[in-house]
């Protein structure tokens, strides 16, 4: 029917001021000899909070998603070149606040596709955010 369908499930759990979480996507998408589904697995510690000068946090994630597990991808990584195969990489992050109401934050992404592991896209994202 042409018609793409997603779904997925996921958890989080929290410890002090650590939290680990995992995801699993599916989709209907049917390419010969190619994944469908995939997972998400993301660790962060801390967090920089914007009224809290000197607070920081961590984040690293680990994609492993088949195709048709994403459209719109909300990552900062260059993503979009592995649509029709699926892709694998990590994600580390690092973010914070240096004065009050304005947090730094920097992202690296290494991005492979699942299909030709010489194809690679390898990303850093970094961004100054001053709230009001």
């Amino acid at each position: 029917d042409g018609e793409l369908n997603i779904w997925n499930a996921g958890m989080t759990y929290d410890f002090g001021e650590a939290s680990l979480a995992a995801m699993y996507l599916h989709s209907n998408v049917d390419f010969e000899g190619l994944d469908n589904d995939g997972f998400v697995i993301t660790g962060t510690v801390k967090g920089a909070k914007a009224s809290k000068p000197g607070s920081w946090g961590l984040e690293a994630k680990y994609y492993d998603q088949g195709a048709g597990t994403f459209v719109a991808h909300t990552m900062n990584g260059d993503y979009a070149h592995f649509y029709k195969e699926g892709f694998k990489g990590y994600k580390a992050g690092a973010s914070v606040a240096v004065a009050k109401n304005a947090v730094a934050t920097v992202e690296y992404y290494d991005l492979k596709s699942k299909v030709k592991s010489s194809e690679k896209a390898r990303t850093l994202w970094s961004q100054m955010v001053f709230t009001f």
